[in-house]
């Protein structure tokens, strides 16, 4: 788990080198690295492209992209953690534990026979 002390929230973003899950985004009500990612890609791709994936969340009278627009729209794609994007990490990410389990089938007869 990756948490933040109280005293350093008061800390600018900067100094922080993260971004808290309360501050909001352009289109995403909390901050998330993944949802960061989303926002550089959407304003990379109308700037070079001038329309949205059919994947991105749509924007009131944003175009989507056709066809014709599909070798722009692959330059547009950016990967994660490119440095097309600066997307800090989220200072107080939630983690979900899980357990694995498993079952050795080696030495076991199986039922069908493939």
């Amino acid at each position: 788990m990756f948490s933040i002390n109280d005293e350093a929230r008061n800390l600018q973003q900067n100094l922080r080198q993260c971004r808290l899950s309360t501050e909001v985004l352009d289109y995403f009500p909390v901050y998330g690295r993944w949802y960061c990612h989303v926002e550089c890609e959407m304003a990379r791709t109308q700037r070079l492209c001038q329309c949205l994936r059919v994947t991105h969340p749509q924007l009131p009278g944003a175009r989507i992209c056709d066809a014709a627009k599909l070798n722009c729209t692959k330059r547009a794609a950016v990967t994660f953690g490119s440095s097309h994007c600066t997307c800090p990490q989220t200072c107080d990410d939630h983690v979900t534990y899980y357990k694995v389990q498993t079952y050795d089938l080696n030495n076991k007869e199986c039922l069908d026979f493939f």
